[in-house]
């Protein structure tokens, strides 16, 4: 018996924003199946003729009804995973974090999204993550700290 073709590989291109406030970072705790109940920063798939940065801002406001001041980029990863959503294929989400500070909107749950938090990265231990998540935001955190520390105090 011949054996089945290798699953395909499905590539996405997402954009995903740590969001900042009073020391905590903005976790939306994800709805849709391969990441169902996990946790993570607010993101998704750019659109077509869409800049990633504005796909950080859109995503942002659509999942969490948040708003931020995107100060950078965090890094940006590829990250594989194999779900029954894509009928077992393997998906490489090419990502683009940013990270920046809350302006606006207190966390809610909205679309992809059954839970929203604010959570202090050093306690994140306990939480069920999507891959690389914790790693990303402990940069992230870094980097708003400095830049947080530079801005005018308005004295």
């Amino acid at each position: 018996m011949p054996k089945p073709p290798p699953p395909q590989l499905v590539k996405r291109i997402a954009a995903s924003i740590a969001v900042f406030r009073d020391g905590q970072v903005l976790l939306a705790q994800r709805s849709k199946p391969g990441s169902h109940g996990l946790w993570s920063l607010p993101g998704g798939h750019i659109e077509d003729g869409e800049a990633a940065i504005d796909t950080a801002r859109r995503e942002l406001a659509e999942e969490t009804g948040v708003t931020a001041r995107v100060l950078g980029i965090v890094d940006r990863i590829d990250i594989v995973a194999t779900t029954a959503a894509t009928g077992g294929s393997d998906v490489t989400y090419e990502l683009t974090v940013f990270y920046g500070l809350w302006e606006s909107g207190e966390g809610e749950a909205r679309s992809d999204c059954m839970g929203v938090r604010w959570e202090h990265p050093g306690r994140l231990g306990g939480l069920q993550m999507t891959p690389g998540t914790a790693k990303v935001i402990g940069k992230a955190a870094e980097m708003a700290a400095g830049a947080t520390s530079q801005e005018p105090s308005g004295d």
